[in-house]
């Protein structure tokens, strides 16, 4: 029988229909293929290891030479996943002059925020054209000639930088950052990075900032990574390590019994090296969380300790770095001999009392720090007396603007005293 035509266009429509659907499927499949495939590369999945973030293998060494009785190491890291610190919203601030803070008896005398901005324009001055800073300038009867670059002493440069932008968020300020990290993340720029004070610490630091971006914190701690260039002592202690159990017990023991162990011995020229490195590991051991950094950071802080303890004159004016290692060791073994001992050699010195410029400034540094732990009023007080006396002692207001040993016409203004100094000043606004 002959179709009609109302057949023939019902039939039509429904092979339309029928491709129309067709289409419609094959459309929703693409779609639901590419939602796939956008989730998978946002995704980050469980467990990242921070090597990976950090571009850094486990086993990865620094290419410097070796010197007479040094050794590079890499320590491996842990795989461990980090969180970073959220930032909050983000807002234009002025650098508000807050010397009468309502938690301290003593004030500050000085215009702090002037100071520490005038010691970033003269460290700017002392790096000039170079990549890297200057150690300083020495000087004699008035006459000052500068001292030659030096890779360590800019990372402390970058953590005052960070101290202002915390309190300013000044866009110029954050560029300044990123460059310098920049280049000490560049092996082609800087070589190696030795440790001889708080590279760790100070990145550290920088890591915690609820003010700093997370990329500027990742690669700050590429600058720990990098500042692994340890010496001899290390392959001492890694040795001691692997041969002994409860490093924790063990170091304590020692510490009362004011001795060191067999395997272990301590160069009385090292003191401050030695304290260095305890607070180093400690501050690697909070992030990474490796029990080999936690046991090195006790057998330093033993070693210096050790030499302390037992001729306490010799490192009188500089014993406040021993106590900031005693304060980091506290913090990752939670045993408050470490912070009782802290306190006391914090409290051995009359207050505003310092006889040398990085004397005062470990002081300082330990007054702030302990301030920030125990939230005892004690501390910050002293802190205000050292800053006064620190300015009042070493603050040449009329030629450079910038911070010089104490006494006498043979004084040298050196870049790492002056960087920790400005950002002992900006970390007064710190609440």
């Amino acid at each position: 029988m002959e179709e009609s035509p109302n057949q023939n266009r019902l039939l039509s429509l429904l092979e339309n229909k029928k491709i129309l659907v067709a289409i419609g499927a094959i459309v929703l499949l693409l779609l639901a293929v590419i939602i796939i495939i956008l989730i998978s590369l946002g995704k980050k999945p469980a467990g990242t290891n921070l090597n990976k973030k950090l571009g850094l293998t486990p086993t990865q060494a620094t290419s410097e030479k070796k010197t007479e009785n040094q050794t590079t190491v890499k320590p491996t890291m842990s795989k461990t996943t980090m969180t970073l610190t959220p930032q909050p919203t983000r807002k234009k601030q002025t650098l508000i002059i807050n010397n009468d803070q309502e938690n301290s008896n003593v004030k500050i005398g000085y215009d702090v925020g002037k100071i520490g901005q005038d010691v970033l324009l003269w460290l700017k001055r002392i790096k000039g054209t170079n990549i890297i800073y200057k150690y300083g300038l020495k000087c004699q009867n008035n006459i000052c000639t500068d001292l030659p670059t030096d890779n360590r002493v800019g990372i402390t440069v970058v953590w005052a930088l960070v101290k202002l932008y915390e309190q300013t968020y000044n866009d110029n300020t954050m560029m300044t950052i990123n460059s310098e990290i920049g280049t000490y993340i560049n092996e082609d720029q800087v070589h190696t990075i030795q440790n001889d004070f708080w590279n760790c610490k100070l990145m550290e630091d920088i890591w915690n900032s609820k003010a700093i971006s997370d990329a500027a914190k990742i690669n700050a701690m590429k600058i720990c990574a990098r500042g692994q260039y340890y010496p001899a002592d290390l392959n001492e202690i890694d040795s001691f390590i692997e041969k002994n159990l409860n490093i924790d017990s063990l170091v304590l023991t020692a510490v009362n019994n004011h001795t060191l162990p067999n395997g272990i011995a301590a160069d009385k020229t090292r003191f401050e090296e030695y304290a260095s490195y305890a607070s180093d590991f400690s501050a690697k051991y909070r992030i990474y969380k490796q029990t080999a950094d936690k046991n090195r950071a006790q057998l330093f802080y033993l070693k210096a300790y050790y030499l302390y303890i037992n001729n306490q004159t010799a490192y009188f004016d500089i014993d406040g770095i021993l106590a900031i290692a005693a304060l980091d060791i506290y913090k990752i073994t939670n045993n408050s001999a470490y912070l009782i001992f802290s306190q006391t050699l914090a409290t051995n010195k009359n207050p505003g009392s310092c006889s040398e410029l990085i004397g005062c400034i470990y002081e300082a540094k330990l007054d702030s720090e302990l301030y920030q732990s125990t939230n005892n009023q004690l501390f910050i007080d002293r802190h205000n007396a050292l800053i006064n006396t620190l300015i009042k002692q070493g603050y040449d207001d009329q030629r450079q603007l910038a911070f010089h040993t104490f006494g006498g016409t043979d004084i040298s203004y050196l870049t790492r005293d002056n960087a920790i100094i400005a950002g002992l000043l900006f970390s007064i606004y710190e609440k």
